[in-house]
């Protein structure tokens, strides 16, 4: 009776040492999955610290290309920048030449405006038929053709509206139209442009209108 009972005990004591193992056993799926996440970090850390250098690299490169690309646009400003200056600078030296050029013999031509006034006014009036005249006038032609060669133009604006940057007014004119007011009746002395530049104003007459209707 006794071992009947020391054999239940020891039964008791197989099944409470099996359930007690049994719960501090670890299961076997348990212990392969926490093995795989244990290698799956391992392997992500690995994989990090090789991915690390090449990151590092390309941040680097990223970088020094940005720093290229500033220094590129930099570049490319200041030579837009030096271009723009001397297609300026080309321009401006082109323009003074050329002004030079066509004003350099300006005082010459000024210096014979007043031998063309004595052609005309030895000319105005003389028979065209005369030998003489004839002569005189060719001399004048001559003289008139080398001039516009040199850019010279005539002044000559008699019905045109008075301008007082081409005219000089040195008589009015009493007209009986209101429409010939202020309008140019006649060339007294023929004015000069050279290249577009006045350079001595035709001196003329002017027509003036006076109304005399007066209204009662």
């Amino acid at each position: 009776m006794w071992w009947d009972r020391h054999a239940w005990t020891m039964n008791e004591c197989c099944v409470f040492l099996l359930i007690n193992n049994t719960i501090d056993m670890p299961d076997e799926h348990e212990q392969s999955a926490t093995s795989q996440d244990d290698s799956l970090r391992s392997n992500e850390r690995e994989a990090d610290a090789s991915l690390a250098p090449e990151k590092l690299e390309e941040a680097e490169m990223a970088s020094k290309l940005e720093e290229c690309r500033k220094e590129k646009n930099e570049y490319l400003l200041g030579w837009q920048r030096c271009k723009a200056d001397a297609t300026n600078i080309k321009q401006q030296y082109e323009a003074r030449n050329l002004n030079m050029i066509q004003f350099a013999a300006e005082n010459l031509i000024l210096s014979l405006i007043p031998v063309l006034d004595t052609f005309d006014h030895a000319l105005q009036g003389k028979d065209a038929s005369d030998p003489y005249v004839q002569g005189f006038g060719y001399v004048q032609t001559q003289l008139l053709s080398i001039l516009f060669r040199q850019g010279l133009a005539i002044i000559s604006d008699t019905g045109a509206l008075f301008d007082v940057s081409r005219h000089e007014a040195v008589e009015s004119v009493s007209v009986t139209e209101e429409k010939d007011s202020d309008k140019i009746i006649e060339t007294i002395e023929k004015g000069y442009i050279l290249h577009g530049k006045v350079i001595k104003p035709a001196k003329v007459k002017i027509g003036e209108y006076a109304n005399t209707n007066h209204e009662t």
